[in-house]
């Protein structure tokens, strides 16, 4: 009897932690993407059909996927913390190589504008979307966009040359808005 009346107090009283424990997952990324219509844009830009940022603990990734990878453009990702002041993502993309990546202060949605660079890398990567089409993908620290020090973010993206240009997301008027706020995860 003391025995299965210890063994329903364990049960009792053991079990509702294990639950609570085993309930508690590790923390993961927050993504969202945003979609553009495709052929919106002429020949000489990339025709950008989604964008995908995720933030990670450790770094933001953006994720383009465009139409064809054979043309070229300036690809700008502005990344908007709630609070603080922003980053621009800048890829100069050439399809035959010799893309450039860098960071600028300030967002779209900042007050003023910067050609500042911020001392950090910016990775290019490459991929295929489940649709088959090119998907372009920078990577940076999240210490570069506000010291590290923020919890939800908001994007927009523009690519850009020779006085064609597509963005995403777009507003009513089809102007370039900002996405919905994106969790840190």
């Amino acid at each position: 009897m003391k025995r299965s009346l210890a063994a329903a107090l364990t049960t009792a009283l053991v079990a509702p932690l294990g639950v609570v424990l085993l309930s508690a997952g590790p923390a993961s990324a927050q993504e969202l993407t945003v979609t553009d219509a495709q052929g919106d844009v002429g020949t000489r830009t990339l025709d950008i059909l989604s964008v995908t940022v995720q933030s990670l603990d450790r770094q933001v990734v953006a994720e383009i996927e465009v139409e064809d990878a054979t043309r070229d453009g300036n690809l700008t990702v502005s990344i908007d913390p709630r609070g603080g002041t922003g980053v621009r993502v800048i890829s100069k993309f050439r399809a035959t190589g010799g893309t450039k990546n860098y960071l600028l202060r300030k967002a779209f949605t900042d007050q003023g504008s910067s050609k500042q660079k911020i001392r950090c890398r910016v990775r290019l990567g490459h991929g295929w979307s489940e649709a088959g089409h090119p998907v372009i993908k920078l990577r940076f620290p999240s210490r570069c966009l506000a010291g590290g020090n923020y919890g939800a973010l908001r994007f927009a993206a523009i690519s850009s040359l020779a006085h064609e240009r597509d963005v995403a997301p777009v507003d009513k008027h089809g102007q370039v808005s900002v996405s919905d706020w994106v969790a840190r995860g």
